[in-house]
């Protein structure tokens, strides 16, 4: 529990509601809650301490079938979503352990800190009983909100919660009525891209899901199932049809995704259209200026919230009221400020262009080293993305990499590119990638092949193309434009190192340097975002 104010400022028999942390639920459930409180203490005029997430029991659909576990899980998610405590004597006070706090169980206890003239402290696990009554008290929180000063641009973003996932075992008892089918979000998602093309507004629909590479089975029992599961479960992502998103347009769907890249997505987009999910819930209930469709569920929707019916439909008056208003000051006309036109047109066309010969062999082989040497000396790290695979984000060697190559990328894509991030990845035997977009940070993306033992490096693009390559060939591509994926390696070991950047004058420019400018000196950022002569598109 965090208190401020010494004990002579907490007058007797003050009443004080915090969060009881002895729970291991999920991070968005554990959010829900906490925020929840803080509602709950400002609507019924009590103070609110605050106590921060103490452990988090499922971190993300791949982390529970590989137990990869981040050790400091809990910490980085307090470090960003913590709430001030109000005045009141910790130290000295009643603590009482409730595990659900209505209207009723808070004033009764209020009459009792009153009664004794002790401060009382109510250590509660959900307000629920109080919020779900009074959903218009949660509307404050965009008072407090970690968002609450975003200044949204660009092309509207719709995101969709599309919870799968530990949700989609087959032997969960609990299965049907917390998934919604993909019938319902592709209704929702007809009347919101019919409503903003019939406004002639630019938009992005990004689809966050969980799903593993390839079939898997859990058995009751296995260790870290945080469900009840009465007999094995499966699931298979061919059954989840994600295929079925290809039609939407402007779609690109976003799978694994760590946890607080989700929250940060749905709490900063334009729609957010929400699941059965605490986590998409909780991330609404934050974000300062978004549409929120609301999705029949236990937790009603809060004021300003529009609801599907249960099968996806939606006022459409309603609908294009609400995206009429986000749009104001928030779009430039076709051709204003934009560079698209300038772009490689094989690469604007067909989403790709194959480079053989990006990076010099014997640079290509040190690299190649330089990712077994990572591995051997535990320096790597396991993402959520490939979670057999062994990751090096953001070092200094792959980041040189991104700095020296951009002119030649610039020269591929023909426009001036900022850089966000870098990457690498050493893939062992049946390692895969599943097919999927990347985010807007990503909208032009290099893969370049390093080395391997056996197998081969290709590349899936587009609709079923592939580029092959050899040690430094690589592929140019629009990352959050166009399908890539791999399939399962068939070799010992291979490495790759993926770079990443944005058309300095195009819609995703926001994401230069991917919000982090201080990897690089001062002089490198003013260099790259400084105005240039325009560039000569490749022949």
């Amino acid at each position: 529990m965090q208190s401020t104010g010494p004990r002579s400022e907490t007058p007797a028999g003050e009443l004080a509601v915090t969060y009881d942390s002895s729970s291991s639920d999920g991070v968005g459930s554990q959010l829900q809650r906490i925020y929840g409180l803080w509602a709950l203490a400002r609507g019924l005029g009590v103070k609110y301490v605050h106590t921060p997430l103490e452990r988090v029991g499922y971190q993300g659909l791949m982390p529970l079938l590989t137990g990869n576990l981040e050790p400091g899980f809990a910490d980085r998610f307090n470090a960003f979503f913590t709430l001030p405590s109000d005045d009141f004597d910790t130290e000295h006070c009643e603590t009482v352990a409730i595990h659900g706090l209505n209207k009723e169980i808070v004033e009764l206890h209020r009459q009792r800190a009153v009664a004794t003239g002790r401060p009382r402290l109510l250590s509660s696990c959900t307000p629920f009983g109080y919020t779900d009554d009074v959903p218009a008290a949660c509307s404050r929180l965009r008072e407090v909100s970690p968002y609450r000063h975003h200044r949204p641009s660009g092309p509207l973003r719709v995101c969709v919660h599309l919870r799968r996932g530990d949700n989609s075992f087959t032997g969960r008892p609990d299965r049907d009525e917390r998934l919604l089918p993909n019938s319902y979000y592709l209704r929702v998602l007809a009347t919101l891209v019919d409503e903003l093309e019939r406004q002639g507004l630019p938009f992005v629909v990004r689809v966050h899901t969980e799903v593993p590479p390839r079939a898997v089975t859990l058995q009751p029992g296995t260790p870290g199932i945080y469900f009840r599961l009465d007999e094995p479960g499966t699931i298979d992502p061919a059954e989840l049809a994600l295929e079925e998103f290809d039609a939407v347009p402007n779609v690109e769907v976003v799978a694994n995704a760590d946890p607080k890249e989700v929250l940060d997505d749905f709490a900063t987009a334009d729609v957010l259209v929400l699941a059965r999910s605490s986590l998409g819930y909780v991330a609404g209930q934050l974000n300062p200026h978004g549409l929120i469709v609301h999705a029949p569920w236990w937790h009603p929707p809060l004021p300003g919230w529009l609801t599907a019916d249960s099968d996806g439909e939606l006022d459409r008056a309603e609908v294009a009221d609400r995206l009429t208003l986000l749009s104001h000051g928030r779009w430039k006309p076709p051709g204003a400020g934009a560079s698209v036109g300038a772009m490689n047109p094989e690469l604007h066309d067909r989403g790709y262009v194959a480079s053989k010969g990006l990076v010099e062999p014997m640079l290509a082989r040190v690299l190649w080293t330089t990712m077994l040497l990572h591995q051997w000396r535990g320096e790597a790290f396991r993402d959520n993305h490939v979670p057999t695979a062994a990751s090096v984000g953001g070092s200094a060697w792959t980041d040189a990499l991104l700095l020296d190559l951009r002119p030649k990328i610039e020269a591929i894509a023909g426009c001036h590119l900022v850089p966000t991030y870098s990457y690498a990845r050493l893939y062992f035997r049946g390692d895969g990638f599943i097919r999927h977009r990347d985010r807007h940070a990503c909208e032009v993306s290099v893969s370049i092949h390093l080395g391997r033992v056996g197998g081969d490096a290709s590349l899936c693009l587009g609709a079923d193309d592939r580029v092959d390559m050899d040690s430094g060939d690589g592929a140019v591509y629009l990352g959050c434009a166009t399908d890539h994926w791999r399939e399962p390696f068939t070799g010992y070991t291979m490495g790759q190192v993926f770079l990443h950047y944005v058309d300095r004058d195009g819609p995703y420019a926001q994401h230069g340097f991917d919000g982090r400018p201080e990897r690089f000196p001062p002089s490198v950022i003013a260099d790259l975002t400084a105005p240039a002569d325009a560039i000569t598109p490749r022949s």
